[in-house]
């Protein structure tokens, strides 16, 4: 499992590149997300599968009321456009997604589970739901709510640029994340990403995150003249205490880096992409 790529797309907003970076330096690899992700969109749709599948047994998800004894629900802004994040619990899959008597998708084929589902918001509805596979992140598929009925999209930047709502003035803050509670500038919630316990970090909307410190060990800041913010964090945790850090970095162009760090002889160090998805594999309970 290429870890780095699943917390990528629980996240994917319409960037076109994605650069990786670590300790400060640029990498070569890039992430096309869109193109090569509604490759996969369009062929999940279709139903074409690499190989025979059983579909398992599975939850069934109602996007109007998820079910409180059988889904983690949590709402949060990212990058100005609000969402809504929902997890099985118990290590569940979901096998149908509906939103009251509309029928959204069901798995079959190659499509033949879903781990969680990231919803994007207008006037606190959902207008554009992403299911992320169980497997290897990949998002199975893509709908866009139209005309009252969900519908595969081919636009997902383009949808997504229609909700994202904007601010005269913001408001920069140091995201501590030695936090595990909301704060008045921050969103901080704890859930499970493939049997990892994790917490997330999520600037309110109008606050942006320019520094990041832990028990007031500076981190990471911003360089004033490039303007960068994180603009969401996921922390993998071990008994309780954060133990990895995938920061989530936004500069004036709409691009995107990642920062990674792992927490090793008592103090937080910058690690590769493989010593995280190490470290983050090996807190799987």
């Amino acid at each position: 499992m290429n870890v780095l790529w699943d917390l990528c797309l629980i996240l994917w907003i319409g960037s076109s590149i994605a650069t990786i970076t670590t300790s400060g330096r640029r990498m070569c690899t890039t992430v096309r997300a869109n193109n090569r992700a509604r490759q996969n969109i369009q062929t999940s749709d279709r139903g074409v599968p690499n190989a025979p599948t059983t579909v398992p047994s599975g939850l069934v998800l109602d996007l109007e009321k998820p079910d409180d004894k059988l889904y983690q629900s949590f709402d949060y802004d990212t990058d100005g456009i609000p969402t809504r994040f929902i997890v099985p619990k118990d290590d569940n899959v979901i096998t149908s997604v509906k939103e009251g008597s509309l029928e959204v998708w069901k798995a079959s084929g190659d499509n033949v589970a879903c781990a969680f589902v990231t919803l994007r918001l207008s006037d606190g509805k959902p207008v554009i739901a992403q299911l992320t596979k169980n497997t290897n992140g990949n998002p199975m598929v893509i709908f866009v709510k139209k005309d009252g009925t969900w519908k595969v999209t081919d636009d997902y930047k383009g949808e997504l640029n229609k909700l994202r709502r904007t601010t005269e003035s913001v408001e920069n803050f140091t995201l501590d994340l030695s936090a595990n509670q909301d704060t008045p500038n921050c969103r901080i919630f704890d859930t499970k990403l493939y049997g990892v316990p994790v917490r997330f970090y999520a600037p309110k909307f109008g606050f942006h995150a320019t520094k990041m410190s832990f028990g007031g060990t500076e981190l990471w800041t911003n360089a004033p003249e490039s303007n960068k913010r994180i603009f969401l964090l996921i922390a993998g945790l071990g008994n309780g205490e954060l133990k990895t850090i995938n920061a989530f970095i936004r500069d004036p162009n709409n691009g995107s880096e990642l920062l990674y760090y792992g927490f090793k002889d008592g103090k937080w160090e910058n690690i590769s992409k493989d010593e995280y998805n190490k470290k983050f594999e090996g807190l799987k309970k």
